[in-house]
């Protein structure tokens, strides 16, 4: 199928975001073609303002099918206000928090509640998405939940997680952060090897609920098939991974791009996770086909992306391309075009030394 992927490279010199734009279907002809968003970035940085000038550019409309927030953190779906007030928009796929708890609907609702939280991710997270379904009813844009099961275009969208149980579960604690220490570590000089990962299991609560709740996305395009999974951790793209393989799909076997969850974090990913979705580490020069690219930004240093990540990826045969400021990249299928002053994708290779915290 006829495809482009927009990874546009988002947010500022420190601070990381995800925003993807997807044009599939006959693309020589616009009332043919399907486009979709993923995510917005930061509204304060323009990132909104971006993924409309990119559409109204390359993909030639001003038509979305379809927005999907895939959580609520401002790095996702603040800049979505900006292609909710400046296209036309006919689909919006979010969760509604408010709609399963009482609490956070009593939050969501009255403000003053909320400015008891303070300044808390919480606080803002749940104004912006709030807001956001506020802008679509206005706009009159039809929103639905995007839980475990739900497809769209016949097949070519697909939720693999959560769904509607563990989202609940996770809804409940959505004012609790990540439960790891802050506490200032040490640094060291890490040396890695290939026949062994420096990347480990993380701890079951280094990821926050809201971040679990991250929409698990898979895109088929014909014989390419793209994973996209927002900022989720080990347990919800595992629980994710474990429908699609109950569903028939392996995700090992058959997908090619997958988008590294949180910029690369190393508390998203372990590598028993990385050996059910890329396979095992492999002898060093071996290609199993698969790219990974991680938004993140141009001074996230080796936290985003982190270097254990990236050589994780590497050691299973997986090509990784970092989507940071001022670089954007493209996917598409070989009958689309070049696009001008566009140049080709240059891969990170294995990095055999580094400064860390331990």
């Amino acid at each position: 199928m006829s495809h482009e992927v927009d990874i546009l490279a988002v947010g500022d010199k420190s601070q990381s975001g995800d925003a993807f734009a997807l044009r599939f279907g006959d693309l020589t002809d616009p009332t043919k073609q399907k486009v979709v968003i993923i995510d917005g970035g930061f509204k304060d940085s323009g990132s909104g303002e971006k993924l409309v000038e990119r559409i109204n550019k390359e993909y030639q409309t001003n038509h979305v099918d379809l927005v999907i927030s895939t959580h609520p953190d401002q790095d996702h779906i603040s800049g979505l206000t900006t292609v909710l007030e400046k296209m036309d928009v006919d689909l919006l796929w979010m969760h509604r928090p408010w709609a399963k708890s009482e609490e956070i609907k009593k939050m969501a609702e009255d403000r003053t509640l909320l400015a008891e939280l303070g300044a808390s991710k919480f606080k803002k997270s749940l104004e912006q998405a709030y807001d956001l379904e506020k802008l679509a009813e206005q706009n009159d844009v039809a929103i639905e939940e995007p839980f475990q099961g739900k497809s769209a275009f016949d097949g070519v969208l697909n939720v693999l997680g959560p769904s509607e149980d563990y989202y609940l579960k996770l809804a409940g604690e959505f004012e609790k952060g990540a439960q790891y220490s802050l506490a200032e570590k040490a640094k060291r000089i890490i040396s890695e090897f290939w026949h062994k990962d420096e990347l480990v299991d993380p701890e079951p609560n280094a990821v926050g609920a809201r971040n679990n709740s991250s929409v698990i996305l898979l895109a088929i395009f014909g014989d390419k098939h793209f994973l996209f999974c927002g900022d989720a951790g080990v347990e919800a793209i595992t629980l994710a991974n474990d429908y699609a393989l109950a569903n028939g799909y392996n995700i090992a076997n058959q997908i090619h791009y997958f988008h590294v969850p949180h910029h690369g974090s190393k508390r998203n990913l372990g590598p028993t996770l990385l050996d059910s979705l890329m396979g095992p580490i492999q002898p060093e020069g071996y290609e199993s086909g698969k790219v990974a690219f991680i938004s993140a930004a141009v001074e996230g240093g080796t936290k985003h992306p982190s270097p254990r990540v990236i050589n994780a990826l590497i050691r299973r045969g997986v090509k990784v391309s970092p989507a940071t400021c001022g670089s954007d990249q493209c996917y598409k299928s070989i009958d689309r075009p070049t696009r001008p002053g566009w140049g080709p994708i240059v891969h990170l290779e294995f990095i055999n030394s580094y400064e860390e915290e331990d």
